[in-house]
Parts: C-alpha cells; sequence; structure tokens
C-alpha cells in the first residue's frame, strides 16, 4: 500500500470536485472521515451523496438522519450534501434503493452531477461494498457504471477495510463481551479487502482520528455510545480507524 498523505493532491488535484458516494448516513464517518476533513481543508470542493437516506421508515427519522448527517458534514456547505430520493433497503418500502430500477438510480445522480461544473473524482466503496449490506454493493456498482459513462469523472476510487487487520485484531479481542467487537455475523465473509489488493492508504493524524470518532457519535440514532465502534479504546480506535483505505479502479 502506497501512502498518500504527503502526496495527496496528486490523488485528488485541486482542479477537480471530490464526490463521496454512500448509501447511508454514519458510513461517511465510518469510512471515510479523515480524507473529507482533508480534502477541505486543503479547499478542494468536496460533495457527498447519500443513495439510501430518505423516506426513512417515517419522517421523523428520516429528518433525524438527515440532521445527523449534516452535523457530522458541518464543515462543507449544506448545498455540497445531496441526499437521494432512495430509501434504506433494510426497511423494505417500495422506494428501497435495492428495489430501485438502475436507470432510476443513474438519472438522479447525472441530473445533480450536471450541477458540478469542475472534473470529479468519485469514491465509492469496494466489490464487498465494505461489509456486505446489499445498499453498499449497489453503490458499488454504482460507481462503476457512473466512471463508464460519465466524461466528467476522471478517476474512481473505492473505499474499503483492511480485512487482514481487522481478522488480525477479532482474533486477538476475541475473549471480549460482544458488544466491544464488530457484528460480523451481519457482514459478508470476505468484507473489504485483502492488504494485497489494497492501493493507497491515507493515515489520519491522531486529531483526525479524535474527530473521527466524535463525529461517529453524533449519528446517534445509528450508534449507540456502547457499542462498537464507540465503546472502543482509544488506542482499538486508532488501530481499527486511524487509517482509511482506498483501492483504484483504473478501467
Amino acid at each position: 500500500m502506497y501512502i498518500i498523505n504527503k502526496e495527496i493532491e496528486s490523488f485528488f488535484p485541486q482542479e477537480c470536485a471530490v464526490i463521496f458516494m454512500h448509501a447511508h448516513p454514519d458510513d461517511e464517518s465510518f469510512l471515510s472521515f479523515g480524507l473529507i476533513s482533508e480534502l477541505h481543508r486543503r479547499n478542494i470542493d468536496v460533495y457527498v451523496y447519500y443513495c439510501a437516506a430518505t423516506n426513512i421508515k417515517d419522517n421523523n427519522l428520516t429528518q433525524k438522519r438527515q440532521d445527523e448527517a449534516k452535523r457530522a458534514l458541518d464543515e462543507l456547505p449544506n448545498e455540497n450534501i445531496i441526499f437521494l430520493d432512495f430509501c434504506d433497503s433494510c426497511y423494505k418500502k417500495e422506494n428501497a434503493l435495492s428495489q430501485a430500477k438502475q436507470s432510476d438510480i443513474l438519472n438522479s445522480i447525472f441530473q445533480n452531477l450536471r450541477n458540478i461544473q469542475k472534473s470529479v473524482i468519485l469514491v465509492s466503496y469496494d466489490k464487498n461494498g465494505g461489509y456486505g449490506h446489499i445498499d453498499h454493493l449497489i453503490v458499488h456498482g454504482l460507481g462503476r457504471d457512473i466512471k463508464n459513462r460519465c466524461k466528467k469523472v476522471k478517476r474512481l476510487y473505492e473505499i474499503t477495510l483492511a480485512r487482514d487487520i481487522f481478522n488480525k485484531w477479532i482474533k486477538k479481542n476475541a475473549h471480549q463481551a460482544q458488544k466491544y467487537l464488530p457484528q460480523t455475523q451481519y457482514w459478508n465473509k470476505e468484507y473489504g479487502l485483502p492488504t494485497e489488493e489494497i492501493d493507497y492508504v491515507y493515515i489520519l493524524s491522531l486529531q483526525q482520528a479524535l474527530e473521527k470518532r466524535k463525529k461517529l457519535s453524533v449519528h446517534s440514532s445509528q450508534i449507540s455510545s456502547d457499542e462498537f465502534p464507540l465503546c472502543l479504546t482509544e488506542e482499538d480506535f486508532l488501530y481499527l480507524f486511524g487509517k482509511e483505505y482506498i483501492k483504484e479502479v483504473i478501467k
């Protein structure tokens, strides 16, 4: 893996806008807060698209989750935080992302892309959708489709988890109470990517890592303070979430 910290603008040049495609509120903090924060600090235009964060169960929950997303991304202008009109598939509503036509999802994204005048670098999910949630897998496919169909998109990166590092940590901490460990029974067995398939890593500063944890805690409708990963010690949180891993899609 190549560390991009000292050359980050070679990977995310100033002349491009960067769009992070996430499935749900909290994914942005869980997977990519460090990169979002660093790019914004360098005055690079950053957008976050949530593909499944609208019409969730009821209007109150929808508003709560969207408000949490905006608080977690309070450095970004509100107009750079986009909620597509699809629902988290866990709720199995008619407008669930997993029930939508691919063409309808793409049309919604392309409509928003027209408002961005710059070339675009797209950041989506790896082939396993991070940990295998159906909406994450859809976001992975959307990223590939958009890159192939939209000339405005100059590069595609996929955020991932370092499977080997997680597995090593889980094995070491198997004696811990269940709440201290990730709920891997809900993950696919090939979650994330093995280290040899990961191209780049961004290493968060201690300040960024602590802020990442704080931003995760904003999503109180999704994550409680006594469950993984918020219940982790600072040392373990840094080990698992102090680095953000990237696969570049060339073709």
